[in-house]
């Protein structure tokens, strides 16, 4: 009866040759017995495995400046393949889905509608992953307390690359400058003062609203440039406000003040 108990005995293993170098062997070894069942001799085959360790090693090291600059960024980077399953987050990610209660060590090969059912996003990601399109998407997230911009990219393996920042203070920046404008316009109309500006090196003026109203304009028709704006001054006070715009003020550097009669008209 043969004996069981000498198994095929597989290795690698890196050797020295000539000049130095080094090359990377897999042995694998067979066991021979004779009919007592005595292990007589081990009988295998050496494979050079050399070019598959480079490719690996060069692989190993791609992933690691992937890594590296991946975690460099301040963004959360998410990376999803083609059914849906996570496949990496970088350490800015990791925080993300801690505050959310989640482990990330648990997470790659999870799905992702598995752990967050019906995410704000989901349209957009759904779309972005069928379409193979870029897609930008902004939405607040009431678990993080936080304004959520996705930028979602579709990656070669056919997944999503998925880069997530937090916009909150943009949004409220935003909200801030909208509320200022609206009391602006209201302060203006109730005391019927208006205002501009005009960019010297583009020719382009703004009104605001209510100037608009005082010179009885659609701001929706009428598109302001230097020369459009010259036409609704008086013929007697043209010469003067030009030369107080075009030579005076870009030189002096302070604020001026000149006084001239308009001719209100409907556009």
């Amino acid at each position: 009866m043969r004996s069981t108990s000498h198994l095929p005995v597989m290795m690698s293993r890196q050797i020295y040759i000539h000049y130095g170098s080094i090359k990377h062997l897999h042995a694998l070894g067979h066991p021979v017995l004779n009919e007592s069942g005595t292990l007589t001799e081990y009988v295998g085959t050496v494979m050079d495995i050399t070019e598959r360790k480079r490719a690996e090693e060069l692989l190993r090291k791609a992933h690691e400046r992937v890594e590296i600059i991946l975690d460099s960024i301040t963004d959360k980077f998410f990376a999803f393949d083609s059914e849906w399953r996570y496949t990496y987050f970088n350490k800015h990610a990791e925080e993300q889905l801690k505050a959310l209660g989640k482990n990330p060590a648990n997470l790659i090969g999870k799905t992702l509608w598995e752990e967050f059912p019906n995410p704000p996003a989901e349209q957009s990601f759904r779309r972005a992953m069928c379409e193979r399109a870029v897609i930008i998407h902004e939405h607040y997230y009431p678990p993080l307390g936080e304004w959520v911009e996705n930028r979602i990219f579709p990656s070669p393996d056919g997944g999503l690359a998925i880069f997530v920042r937090y916009v909150t203070e943009r949004k409220r920046a935003e909200e801030a400058l909208r509320r200022s404008e609206a009391y602006l316009a209201e302060a203006q109309r109730l005391s019927h003062t208006g205002s501009w500006a005009w960019n010297v090196s583009t020719r382009e003026c703004f009104w605001s609203l209510e100037h608009f109203r005082i010179l009885g304009l659609d701001p929706e028709r009428v598109k302001l440039f230097y020369p459009t704006v010259l036409q609704w001054v008086h013929p007697e006070d043209r010469s003067f406000v030009q030369q107080s715009f075009e030579t005076d003020v870009p030189f002096i550097g302070r604020p001026g003040m000149c006084t001239f009669s308009i001719t209100p008209g409907k556009v």
